[in-house]
């Protein structure tokens, strides 16, 4: 893992077929599971923000809408401390603060809390 996102790739030495995909780096949450009151790390990526780079975490509950969660990240994880039963998933992005360009989010990674 470098950082969290989804970076779409091409191959330059093969131009004329058309190779073209996506690489994607997903999040990783640990522990998996845990009660009310537990503090879970979202771990965006296996090193800090590069200079004039942030990362940009979303949360969701069950299957509502991604919400901000943590915005202009440097460090390489943030912590989620769980206030209600249910599951939450988690994706982060790299994004140039000073162009505001950005990856696609990673997948997502999920805990369970009981």
């Amino acid at each position: 893992m470098k950082w969290a996102g989804a970076y779409p790739c091409h191959c330059t030495l093969h131009v004329s077929f058309g190779m073209r995909g996506v690489v994607v780096v997903p999040v990783v949450a640990s522990p998996a599971s845990g009660h009310v009151g537990t503090r879970f790390t979202i771990r965006l990526a296996s090193v800090a923000a590069p200079a004039g780079f942030a990362y940009d975490v979303q949360r969701r509950k069950g299957t509502g809408p991604w919400k901000a969660f943590k915005t202009g990240v440097v460090a390489r994880s943030v912590m989620f401390t769980a206030g209600a039963k249910g599951k939450f998933s988690f994706r982060s992005r790299l994004r140039k603060k000073s162009t505001g360009a950005a990856s696609g989010y990673s997948p997502p990674d999920t805990v369970s809390v009981t």
